[in-house]
């Protein structure tokens, strides 16, 4: 196994590697393979990659950022949106609330980005107004706002996830499963 962070969340991050992790697993079974912990500092995209003999790497990313709130106050979360493409391109911002009603994202709709190019965007999640001084952001992994980007011509280029926590982020699951 193998696992990587980016330096920033990202709608398509690049990746330096963070730990390498040999793991033996039996037919048919399951293992648990994980990295020493590490501090978490900032918003960050993760990779984890099996590599196996006579198969083509698996991999899965997680971009995930996590929101707080200050004195009932929301605090942005810097997301970087990026274009793989070799061609300019107007990029749309779409996000879908889930188990989060009536709250609010605040973000642009769109930035303009030409090939391999990179901007940072503020996203701000509010909560209902009507709620703001006693509604506790949900526990565990309850609520969240995934956020696309798309081309002009409808071509999903990548996402975000920013969850919204109570506590610390403890653990990121990143389920893969190994063939026989």
């Amino acid at each position: 196994m193998r696992f990587y962070r980016s330096e920033y969340l990202s709608t398509a991050p690049e990746f330096t590697i963070l730990a390498q992790v040999p793991a033996q697993v039996a037919p048919r079974r399951l293992t648990r393979v994980c990295t020493d912990p590490f501090p978490w500092r900032g918003q960050h995209s993760f990779r984890a990659v099996i590599v196996q003999d006579s198969y083509q790497p698996q991999e899965v990313i997680r971009n995930v950022g996590m929101v707080h709130f200050e004195n009932d106050e929301p605090q942005p979360i810097s997301l970087e949106i990026r274009n793989p493409l070799d061609t300019t391109q107007v990029i749309s911002l779409t996000h879908s609330l889930v188990g989060l009603p009536k709250w609010q994202v605040d973000m642009p709709s769109a930035v303009t980005l030409g090939p391999g190019e990179a901007q940072t965007v503020d996203v701000t999640i509010r909560r209902p107004q009507a709620h703001a001084a006693t509604l506790a952001p949900p526990p565990g992994d309850e609520g969240y706002v995934d956020i696309w980007t798309n081309t002009a011509d409808g071509l999903i280029l990548g996402g975000a996830r920013l969850q919204v926590w109570e506590g610390p982020i403890r653990r990121i699951y990143m389920p893969l499963m190994a063939r026989d």
